[in-house]
């Protein structure tokens, strides 16, 4: 990863991206029950999310139109998940506004998970505290507009 002004620039850039059409999220692991640290990006743009892969690593999905919604685009989706994700979220953090509050709980989530770079064992004050922060997650992306008293 480049340094200096044209690094912050990109970071900056990704950040915006990020902001406007990404997701920091919780999700479980398909291969266990634990949540994991993803970061999605999802958007008709091609170049953009080909310029994200090749730029941070991760993965490619083309989704093709909606059979609901015939006269959508189709779109791609980047994605990082786990270790890449957090190694990823610091990079950009001091650049993001709407999804900072997302980045700093999955970071301090998976900090929470691993010591001096090895997996931590789960105790169940771990797995407790890993589901407040599933649940906080869940409701830090909602969708629409807050409820009074939520």
């Amino acid at each position: 990863m480049a340094t200096g002004l044209a690094g912050k620039t990109l970071l900056a850039y990704v950040a915006g991206i990020i902001d406007g059409e990404g997701c920091i999220g919780l999700h479980l692991n398909t291969k266990s029950t634990t949540p994991i640290v993803r970061v999605v990006v999802k958007n008709t743009n091609e170049w953009l999310i080909k310029f994200l892969k090749m730029n941070f690593g991760g993965y490619l999905l083309y989704q093709k139109t909606a059979w609901r919604n015939l006269r959508a685009k189709p779109s791609w989706v980047w994605e990082i998940r786990s270790k890449k994700a957090c190694e990823f979220l610091p990079l950009v953090l001091p650049y993001l506004q709407i999804k900072r509050p997302q980045a700093e709980l999955a970071l301090s989530f998976q900090k929470r998970r691993t010591r001096k770079g090895r997996e931590r064992k789960l105790t169940p004050e771990i797995k407790m505290l890993d589901a407040i922060d599933k649940t906080l997650m869940h409701k830090m992306n909602q969708r629409g507009i807050p409820q009074r008293g939520a």
